[in-house]
């Protein structure tokens, strides 16, 4: 999981750290709100504890689970909910990509397949 997982610091327009955290490499830019910077890094700046990137064992792998699938999630799978809500779209769509999601992101100790 931590070949597919880029780590990413966000900061404010004066260029305090607001946030960091790890997501796929073709979601870091997703990763600033407005007035906001972000950044890919190869580490997080000093004095960051806790880099789940950097951790090895299943608690690392967890943690990048978790903040890949939570990314995912709001990118992919909640316009697909709020959609189908709306009659825009069907719910199975919204299953169907909840599912994918999982699968593509799975936690260690999940089997991906059901």
């Amino acid at each position: 999981m931590a070949d597919t997982l880029a780590r990413f610091v966000v900061t404010g327009p004066d260029g305090a750290l607001l946030r960091f955290g790890s997501c796929h490499p073709d979601e870091v830019a997703h990763q600033a709100r407005r007035g906001e910077s972000v950044a890919r890094v190869d580490a997080f700046p000093p004095g960051i504890e806790n880099d789940p990137a950097a951790e090895p064992g299943p608690d690392g792998v967890m943690a990048e689970a978790r903040a890949a699938r939570r990314h995912a999630f709001q990118i992919e799978a909640d316009p697909l909910f709020f959609k189908a809500q709306r009659g825009e779209a069907a719910i199975a769509d919204y299953h169907a990509k909840v599912a994918e999601i999982r699968a593509r992101f799975p936690y260690p100790d999940e089997d991906p397949h059901g």
